[in-house]
């Protein structure tokens, strides 16, 4: 199966307001002044006036190999090097023994890898306004995080309608860089899908460019 790109035009993400101001670090206790609410009303207008969603994402075999013994870290709890079995779990170039994918992926067939940005104007307007006004370059860096996590939930969903046509169901995804899965597997990542074709790149440091992107694991499990 070949790759499946998604662009989307702006206005087809809908800004979540209530998600700008949890990145500012507002709770559900808590409730944002006039000014800060202004700030967000003026970052999410400029910002959807200028992002580009678009994202990429491909379906690939899993396979497990025969268990081997990995020493954990434990919960204070627990015997500090206490011995577990984790298989190694294969999808793509990917192989890694991880006790936070293991969960997500033992009972699945196939794993959905994919990418999604918004496109590289975010980073340079929150650059540009950095430059004269911090504050409401805060509140667009929060911008920026909402769009792509809304983003990655619309792309999140058409992967689940794609697995569901196939007779599977989709697990939480899951993004290098957590847990004990290493932010190194981006090479692999992007070596899996043609990341390139809608604008992203990864630099010698592993981090993105665009910087509001994101990458995730995806496993299908069979209805």
């Amino acid at each position: 199966m070949s790759a499946t790109f998604i662009h989307l035009e702006a206005e087809q993400i809908t800004p979540n307001h209530k998600e700008v101001f949890r990145y500012l670090g507002y709770n559900v206790n808590s409730t944002p002044d006039e000014t800060v609410k202004a700030l967000a009303e003026k970052a999410i207008e400029k910002m959807r006036s200028i992002i580009m969603p678009q994202a990429v994402y491909d379906f690939y075999d899993l396979s497990f190999s025969e268990p081997e013994e990995k020493k954990l870290a434990q919960t204070q709890n627990e015997a500090q090097n206490e011995t577990q079995s984790i298989p190694e779990i294969q999808f793509g170039e990917i192989k890694i023994s991880s006790k936070y994918l293991w969960p997500l992926f033992k009972d699945c067939k196939k794993v959905c890898v994919a990418a999604c940005t918004i496109g590289p104007q975010v980073d340079s307007l929150i650059r540009r306004t950095g430059a004269i006004n911090s504050a409401l370059a805060s509140v667009m860096q929060a911008t920026g995080a909402m769009f792509i996590e809304e983003f990655v939930d619309f792309v999140n969903s058409r992967i689940k309608s794609d697995a569901a046509q196939e007779g599977f169901q989709t697990k939480p995804r899951y993004s290098p860089g957590y847990g004990d899965v290493p932010l190194d597997l981006q090479k692999n990542i992007f070596s899996m899908l043609p990341c390139t074709r809608i604008g992203l790149s990864l630099m010698q440091t592993l981090i993105m460019a665009p910087e509001k992107s994101v990458t995730a694991f995806i496993g299908l499990k069979k209805i």
